[in-house]
């Protein structure tokens, strides 16, 4: 394991925000539940931590939530700014976006309301690291404020696959080239570490803007749940909730999501 793996594998998969949406246009689930969780706890202002491009944020916005957001990707940023317009300028004055890292974002606001959601703690690739967010996060929450995030379960099967094999094999268009491509993935999983690096391979079937097969490299920490539950006691944050999905089952063997809501014990 680099530092440059990790750099480049926190990255590359958020270069092509079209590409980004278009793959994972039918993920709506933590969407609703994070507003849900909005409308139950009623806020005054919250803050989404890697908004990436909006997708979450926008539902948000336009129930009449005050929102602000930040992610490290230029890109995100600026398919996140357009989704927000293109909602209306109910949801436009309801939002404030800017570039930030998660590692060392600093607020002046108090949140009462928290959240990051699509595994994005899983950009987190060691304890302090992931030390400095959740001191961040606290200092950014409002007293009896609530911190919502989701990360993926761990499944040993899945993550000792065979690392030479191309799996999920997919043909589509490209949302704006049109061109023809396939998707396959494969990884390797670095046991020690509990980083999990993903190869993206985009391979052209057509002619087009791409000639050659693009290969998009993603870094993935995987957190094991007593691991969290731990880390989150460690740093003062009580656990109201644990799911195993955002329809709010309980987190089981078979889940293929961890769904935390927290609060602030410090």
């Amino acid at each position: 394991m680099t530092k440059n793996a990790l750099n480049v594998g926190s990255v590359e998969h958020y270069d092509d925000a079209e590409l980004y949406d278009h793959e994972y246009k039918r993920r709506r689930k933590d969407a609703k539940f994070y507003l849900a969780l909005a409308k139950r706890l009623a806020p005054n202002k919250t803050l989404e931590i890697c908004c990436g491009s909006g997708r979450v944020t926008r539902g948000l916005a336009r129930a009449g939530f005050h929102i602000d957001g930040f992610d490290a990707s230029a890109s995100m940023l600026k398919r996140a700014q357009l989704r927000i317009e293109q909602a209306g300028k109910k949801a436009s004055a309801n939002t404030t976006l800017w570039l930030d890292d998660m590692r060392s974002f600093e607020t002046k606001e108090k949140y009462s309301y928290i959240f990051s959601a699509f595994n994005s703690l899983e950009h987190l690739y060691n304890r302090e690291e992931l030390s400095s967010f959740l001191n961040r996060v606290s200092t950014s929450l409002a007293p009896g404020g609530t911190f919502a995030f989701d990360v993926q379960l761990p499944h040993l099967q899945w993550l000792c696959r065979d690392e030479e094999k191309r799996w999920a094999r997919t043909k589509f268009k490209h949302p704006k080239t049109g061109q023809r491509l396939e998707y396959t993935t494969n990884h390797h999983y670095d046991a020690i570490h509990q980083i999990c690096f993903i190869n993206i391979y985009y391979k052209p079937l057509e002619k087009g803007p791409l000639k050659t097969e693009k290969h998009i490299r993603l870094a993935q920490r995987k957190y094991f749940p007593a691991e969290l539950t731990s880390l989150l006691h460690f740093h003062g944050f009580a656990i109201a909730s644990q799911f195993g999905d955002f329809e709010e089952k309980p987190l089981s063997e078979e889940s293929e999501n961890q769904v935390y809501v927290c609060k602030n014990t410090m």
